[in-house]
């Protein structure tokens, strides 16, 4: 790459291409160490690309950060450097701490991808900051412990650890206070349902991550996850679930927004080979942000409208795919986990199945329901435009 003198005052596009091409590199391979990810990350914060940490008080903090869970976790050497950075996007997005010390956020290998895995005690800062949320608290039940519970008109818990030699885990159970709601509301999850929680989970399946190395708290988790369906909605709470939810071996959930890594640095590079900036191709590498769309091409099944004119239930497999995560980006997250819990359902523990799970008629009845509520929002948009608000 040429050099330029301190007398220049602008790098050439040849110049501009050549950083591009190295960054994309850097991305897309292994970090290989802490120092190599440090390096990478610094590359990230420079002018025009280090908006992508707004979210941020101090990005060197979130390097730090980011240090410190490969030098826990060293099979993440071996993930690239564009999963992780994407992975800690997600973390701050939600103020959560990434180094896995504090139990709120864990970076979680699998194979060459590195992703976001949220803690318990990430899922309890989060639930804090609901209003209507007073406490939150979780535990495991071991078979030395007293324990008892009761559901119905009057519902009761009691749990008393045993001091010492408690056995194995038998239960974990969760519960919230709410505001102005006589009594706590508790979830009580048998060690079977953990299990089968556990044995979908990616990083379980992968023998590494918070389940080798915190057990007590994922098995808290487990059982806040479930609670969390008679909690009161929150925007970043509901999004944190939506990530988290990615771990589960069984999931094919395409109301998350999901971007072709290789692609998207690609189309950064030749933006920058372009002259066009490419800043915005690598936000959309990183998922922070969708792609700015191209000279739009009107496609073969939409029309002017809001939504394609063709009934979902004639859409194919991957049509249908293709249309939830345009809707999935077009709604709220907690309309979209509305609308999957009313059309696609719940499983035996109180989990929103996730979309592999879901026969075609729910996918089609989601889609037709997403639809009409997205058709419902622009109408409500253009009456708003139209009074000049």
């Amino acid at each position: 790459m040429p050099e330029r003198t301190a007398q220049s005052e602008a790098p050439t596009r040849e110049e501009e291409f050549a950083e591009a091409a190295e960054l994309a590199d850097l991305l897309a391979r292994p970090v290989g160490s802490a120092r190599q990810f440090e390096k990478v990350f610094q590359r990230i914060l420079a002018p025009g690309i280090g908006d992508l940490l707004q979210h941020a008080e101090d990005p060197n903090r979130v390097m730090q950060l980011g240090k410190i869970a490969i030098a826990r976790q060293p099979k993440l050497a071996n993930c690239t450097g564009l999963s992780i950075v994407r992975a800690i996007m997600e973390a701050v997005s939600l103020d959560l701490d990434v180094s896995g010390v504090y139990g709120e956020a864990y970076l979680v290998p699998y194979k060459d991808e590195a992703t976001l895995q949220i803690g318990y005690q990430g899922f309890k800062k989060l639930a804090y900051n609901h209003p209507k949320v007073l406490s939150v608290e979780a535990h495991v039940v071991y078979t030395a412990d007293e324990f008892e519970y009761e559901y119905g008109v009057t519902p009761k818990l009691r749990h008393v650890p045993a001091e010492t030699n408690r056995g194995r885990r038998r239960a974990a159970w969760a519960m919230c206070r709410l505001r102005d709601c006589p009594f706590p509301i508790f979830w009580v999850m048998p060690a079977d349902e953990v299990e089968s929680h556990r044995k979908r989970s990616r990083a379980a399946e992968s023998g590494t991550g918070p389940w080798v190395t915190d057990p007590d708290a994922m098995w808290c988790k487990t059982a806040f996850r479930v609670l969390r369906k008679w909690l009161p909605h929150s925007k970043a709470l509901d999004m944190a679930f939506a990530l988290d939810a990615r771990d589960d071996t069984q999931l094919g959930d395409a109301t998350l927004p999901v971007t072709d890594s290789d692609e998207a640095l690609d189309r950064f590079v030749e933006a920058k080979r372009a002259g066009k900036g490419g800043t915005a191709q690598l936000k959309h590498a990183l998922g922070v942000e969708p792609e700015p769309a191209a000279t739009p091409k009107p496609a073969k099944a939409m029309s002017p409208g809001l939504f394609p004119p063709v009934p979902a239930a004639e859409l194919s497999d991957k049509e249908l795919v293709a249309e939830a995560k345009r809707l999935g980006e077009a709604l709220p997250m907690d309309t979209i986990m509305t609308l999957k819990a009313d059309h696609i359902g719940v499983d035996e523990s109180g989990e929103v199945k996730t979309w592999a799970r879901a026969g075609k008629s729910a996918r089609v009845a989601f889609i037709e329901a997403a639809r009409a509520r997205l058709a419902k929002q622009g109408e409500a948009e253009q009456h708003a435009a139209d009074l000049g608000l």
